[in-house]
């Protein structure tokens, strides 16, 4: 009975697309980069489906691309974008966002750099 049970259970398994398994990243960085030493802020991706819930400000980010080593999202607006680099890797995640007004700016906002862990 028990060897019943682990075949089906890994049956099931492996009909399960591995996309629509839980994932989730959370990810933080610290915030001198934007005058704000000492502060660091944490943002937490989570797999829906086919997309990422960006939890901490309730953002859809769609999947540009999704391999063994990488994942980037994007998010885009009227007039803007957003980008989120993942090393799967490393743990290592960048983000940046732009927008006309962004492009009048010398220097530019910062990109955002941090490292995430890994859950689900």
């Amino acid at each position: 009975m028990r060897n019943l049970t682990a075949t089906i259970c890994l049956t099931i398994a492996l009909l399960i697309p591995f996309q629509l398994l839980a994932e989730t990243y959370t990810c933080s960085h610290e915030l001198s980069r934007f005058d704000r030493a000492g502060e660091v802020e944490t943002l937490i991706f989570e797999r829906v489906g086919n997309y990422f819930l960006e939890k901490t400000f309730q953002l859809k980010d769609e999947i540009m691309s999704d391999t063994p080593s990488h994942l980037i999202l994007y998010r885009y607006g009227v007039s803007s974008v957003s980008i989120v680099l993942i090393n799967k890797n490393t743990k290592e995640f960048g983000s940046t966002y732009y927008e006309m007004e962004e492009s009048k700016k010398n220097p530019p906002t910062p990109n955002v750099y941090g490292k995430c862990i890994v859950t689900d």
